[in-house]
């Protein structure tokens, strides 16, 4: 009885990790993606604070994915990139 006990406690731990680990993952994803509306917003909106907003949003995603100049660097030199 006592493996059986540690076997399901060992498999709720398994999945709350997964579970967090899904959030996380969810949370880095959503903080690269750029979702159609804003999209639109850019190109055909009106230009006040939701344009404006917009933008900041844009640029702050553009930050989370700006690589190093140094860290670049490094990875082409060892994968290889367009000049």
């Amino acid at each position: 009885m006592g493996i059986m006990v540690t076997f399901l406690y060992s498999m709720f731990s398994l999945m709350e990790i997964f579970e967090v680990a899904e959030l996380n993952l969810a949370r880095f994803i959503e903080d690269l993606v750029v979702q159609p509306k804003m999209i639109e917003t850019i190109v055909d909106g009106e230009v006040n604070e939701e344009y404006v907003r917009t933008l900041q949003m844009l640029s702050k995603k553009l930050k989370f994915i700006e690589v190093d100049p140094m860290e670049k660097k490094n990875i082409c030199s060892i994968e290889g990139c367009p000049t």
